[in-house]
C-alpha cells in the first residue's frame, strides 16, 4: 500500500507540474514545425511576416507567435535583423576534412558560395607565447607574423580569425599578401610549401567579448570555434596556426573523416583482416 500511495503522490505532483506549464508550449512547437516546412516557399533570405501578422494568420496570441519564431532562431533557420524583420537563413556547409584544403576561400567555394577575407591587422614580432612555440615548433627567439582577419560568405560577415605564421618559413609575407587574398594560395603557389591540415579542433563556445565586438554581435552568443594547424610537406614542419570564430547561423561546420561505408561494403568478399586506408 505504501508503494501505491507513493505512486499516487508522484502522479499528483506531475499533474500539478504539467498544469503549471505554459499552455501555449505545445502549440508554439507545432507552429514552429509548420513554419519550418514552409520556409522553402519564401526562398533564400525571404522575409517572414511580423509576429502580429503571424498571430492573426494563425489565430493565436502574439506571445505564441513570438515563441514559435524564437524556436526557429534556436534551430538557425531564421535570423532577426533589428529594424528590418526576420529572414530565412542561407547557411553554407563549411566542411573540415582530410580531402578539403585547409583554406577558408577554397572550402567556401567548394560549398558553392563566394568567400572573402579582410585583414584588420598584421604585424611581425618576436617572443611567441609558450603555446605558440609548442604548436608551431618554435624557439623562444623566433619571429612570428600575426594577422587578424574578417571572414565573409556572399558578402555577409560570417566570422573572424587570428592567424599566426612562422616568419622564417614565409619571409616577407606581410608585405606580399594583399588584404583580401587567400593565405593558403600564397603558401601553396608563392612559397611552394605544399600545405596540408596537420591538426584541427571544432567546438561550440560562448563568444569572447572582443570577438563579439569584431562581429557586431550582442552579448556573447554561441559560435563555432575552429582551431587548426597547417603543416608544410615541403618544409617538414608546422607553418600556420589559426583560431577562427564562425557564426552558426551563417555556416554549418561539418567535420568529415574516413569513409562513409564500412570497409567491406563495396566488396563483401574482401578479407576482413585487410587494412583499409582512410580517405
Amino acid at each position: 500500500m505504501r508503494n501505491a500511495l507513493h505512486l499516487d503522490e508522484t502522479a499528483d505532483v506531475q499533474y500539478r507540474a504539467d498544469m503549471a506549464m505554459p499552455q501555449h508550449r505545445a502549440r508554439y512547437l507545432d507552429i514552429a514545425e509548420d513554419l519550418a516546412t514552409r520556409l522553402a516557399d519564401l526562398g533564400p533570405a525571404g522575409r517572414l511576416p511580423t509576429e502580429t501578422e503571424l498571430a492573426q494568420q494563425l489565430g493565436v496570441n502574439r506571445l505564441t507567435a513570438r515563441a514559435a519564431v524564437q524556436e526557429l532562431e534556436r534551430r538557425f533557420l531564421v535570423r532577426r535583423h533589428r529594424g528590418r524583420g526576420t529572414f530565412v537563413t542561407t547557411r553554407v556547409d563549411y566542411v573540415v576534412s582530410a580531402e578539403n584544403p585547409p583554406s577558408w576561400h577554397e572550402t567556401v567555394r567548394l560549398a558553392g558560395a563566394t568567400p572573402r577575407e579582410e585583414t584588420e591587422h598584421v604585424e611581425r614580432r618576436r617572443r611567441p607565447t609558450v603555446a605558440l612555440r609548442r604548436n608551431l615548433n618554435l624557439d623562444p627567439g623566433d619571429e612570428i607574423i600575426t594577422m587578424w582577419r574578417l571572414r565573409y560568405v556572399n558578402d555577409e560577415l560570417a566570422g573572424c580569425s587570428d592567424v599566426v605564421l612562422n616568419a622564417a618559413v614565409v619571409p616577407g609575407l606581410e608585405e606580399k599578401l594583399e588584404p583580401s587574398a587567400s593565405i593558403y594560395r600564397y603558401l601553396r603557389d608563392h612559397y611552394r610549401l605544399e600545405p596540408y591540415r596537420g591538426w584541427s579542433e571544432v567546438s561550440l563556445e560562448p563568444s569572447p567579448p572582443e570577438v563579439a565586438d569584431r562581429l557586431h554581435l550582442t552579448g556573447q552568443p554561441l559560435l563555432f570555434r575552429h582551431r587548426s594547424r597547417v603543416d608544410s610537406a615541403a618544409a617538414g614542419r608546422p607553418v600556420e596556426y589559426v583560431t577562427a570564430w564562425l557564426r552558426p547561423e551563417v555556416v554549418r561546420v561539418r567535420v568529415c573523416y574516413g569513409s562513409a561505408s564500412p570497409p567491406n561494403a563495396a566488396n563483401p568478399s574482401t578479407d576482413s583482416d585487410t587494412p583499409v586506408r582512410e580517405g
